[in-house]
């Protein structure tokens, strides 16, 4: 008995070893990414949307191989904060990528994680346009944008009422008149409008021909008269972040 008692103490060593570089070493590497999330969710909570992506940039360098499908995720939410952030151009760049990578490839995330990249990409696609109408662009440059959002959001729409989501069909309902309202608009309605905070201090600087800040002198305008709510906070596209 004394025997088996001091090789079963001998053994101890032995399995905490092995568990420390197989499932424990993984149960760490889990545990390092789901507090540094947890970090940048506190940061979204604060609208401290810098630190919240410098926290995200530290998450994809923490993604264990085996949950690919999760760096796709942290790098929607980063693009997401990059907007809420004002880095609207940014934002655009990689959720353009994010979405060509998925459309190669639709089986690797679900359909509602690529729907939830389609609306982000959409409100990029809003505020670029907004910016490039301010900056004086011509039509044919800043409609390119508006009317790819515009698509989006009408597709995104079908979506959820097909799946009877009827809260996201409503919104999304209204993101897609907020975009036919800002096409519609005239410039000098459009300069009459509140900046929205997702825009103030940027310019669309690598989307299209944007060349710095400030508002247009009379080019691109709009399509004809507005509805009546158009003006104020309706404009724009509703809040999304993670689980909307």
């Amino acid at each position: 008995m004394k025997y088996y008692l001091a090789l079963i103490w001998l053994l101890i060593p032995v399995g905490a070893m092995a568990y420390h570089y197989g499932p424990g070493k993984d149960r760490v590497i889990v545990d390092r990414l789901v507090s540094t999330l947890s970090d940048a969710e506190g940061h979204i909570k604060k609208n401290e949307f810098s630190q919240a992506i410098a926290a995200y940039d530290v998450a994809l360098t923490q993604v264990p191989g085996y949950l690919a499908s999760k760096s796709v995720e942290i790098r929607l939410e980063k693009a997401k904060a990059q907007i809420s952030n004002g880095d609207v151009s940014m934002a655009y760049a990689a959720l353009t990528d994010l979405k060509a990578n998925v459309d190669a490839d639709p089986s690797s995330v679900s359909k509602q994680l690529s729907d939830d990249i389609s609306r982000a990409l959409a409100n990029a696609e809003f505020y670029i346009t907004w910016m490039l109408r301010l900056e004086g662009e011509p039509k044919e440059i800043w409609r390119l944008f508006i009317e790819s959002s515009r698509q989006r959001y009408k597709q995104l729409t079908a979506n959820a009422q097909a799946t009877n989501n009827t809260d996201s069909a409503t919104q999304l309902a209204n993101d897609l008149q907020a975009s036919i309202r800002l096409e519609r608009m005239s410039i000098e309605e459009l300069q009459g409008l509140p900046l929205p905070s997702q825009m103030e201090g940027k310019g669309s600087e690598g989307a299209g021909k944007g060349k710095g800040k400030g508002k247009g002198k009379g080019k691109g305008e709009g399509q004809g008269e507005l509805p009546s709510d158009s003006r104020g906070a309706g404009i724009g596209p509703g809040a999304q972040r993670a689980g909307s």
